[in-house]
């Protein structure tokens, strides 16, 4: 813009040529306004064989990676991925169940050891006793999931 407010016509036409994508003249049947296209070929060929060149590899890989985003959907839909949240959600969910179950022990337990002298059944029964809940713990997993 000039310090009058008005915009300058020739810098105004060639900020747009130079955003102005040529391929879309080429597509258009007509040739492009703001220059030659020879300067797009890196291999020195015909600047229209160079630009269909170019366009396809663009297409191609637009292709691509629209495979793949329909690939994640179908397994997202078929429930073979799953949102990241919720699997945080139920590892936490499910730490935190197993750590209260165990952390419970001790208070079940204390009163039926205190005054138990033999090592090796107050081991088995410790054993025991987590195994258990353990097991329920496996339990509840099983009929959540189902």
């Amino acid at each position: 813009m000039e310090k009058d407010g008005e915009i300058e016509k020739d810098a105004a036409i060639a900020a747009l040529a130079a955003r102005r994508d040529p391929a879309k003249a080429l597509r258009r049947g007509r040739a492009s306004k703001n220059g030659d296209i020879s300067g797009l070929s890196t291999m020195g060929g015909q600047g229209s064989e160079a630009l269909s060149t170019l366009m396809l590899k663009s297409r191609i890989k637009t292709e691509v990676e629209r495979g793949k985003l329909a690939e994640l959907d179908r397994k997202q839909r078929e429930r073979e991925l799953v949102e990241r949240g919720e699997v945080e959600e139920a590892a936490f969910s499910t730490a935190r169940r197993v750590r209260d179950a165990l952390m419970n022990i001790p208070a079940r337990v204390a009163s039926l050891y205190a005054a138990e002298t033999d090592p090796h059944k107050i081991h088995q029964n410790l054993e025991d006793e987590i195994r258990n809940v353990l097991i329920d713990l496996i339990g509840e997993t099983e009929t959540t999931s189902s």
